[in-house]
């Protein structure tokens, strides 16, 4: 019989690239972010690691960081590329691997729809002109 499986933080990682780590009486959860469209959560107990879907509190806090996460391709991505208006190279590379990581990382989300943010953000760019975070945030967002 195996024992339990050592994770260190070397290769453990989460969608965020942050492991925040929190007590719950005997219990350390850490929120993973998501895996395959799927939200996930590892919840260290009794010597064993279960790696599991989030509970609705832990979807709470995804939501908040759903919508720092809108907020962040809207202003970081989307609206300096369209203003940039160099339409040849893709809007996430912008500013370089950290655009392209933090992109990446919020693909991850199936909440929002980069297809759509790609459309978008080749169009602004052509024309010069922005879409309304509000606009955006509902098209590419889902909110």
């Amino acid at each position: 019989m195996m024992g339990p499986q050592k994770i260190s933080t070397k290769n453990l990682t989460s969608s965020s690239n942050e492991i925040n780590p929190i007590q719950k009486g005997d219990q350390i959860i850490i929120d993973l972010g998501f895996n395959n469209g799927k939200h996930e959560v590892l919840t260290y107990s009794n010597g064993q690691c279960i790696i599991s879907e989030a509970d609705s509190s832990q979807k709470d806090k995804a939501k908040v960081a759903a919508d720092d996460d809108c907020n962040y391709l809207y202003n970081e991505i989307y609206t300096p590329y369209s203003r940039n208006r160099e339409c040849d190279s893709a809007p996430e590379e912008i500013g370089g691997m950290s655009t392209v990581r933090s992109y990446n990382s919020v693909g991850k989300n199936p909440q929002f729809n980069l297809k759509v943010f790609q459309e978008i953000a080749a169009a602004s760019c052509k024309s010069g002109k922005s879409v309304p975070y509000s606009e955006f945030r509902k098209k590419v967002c889902g909110y």
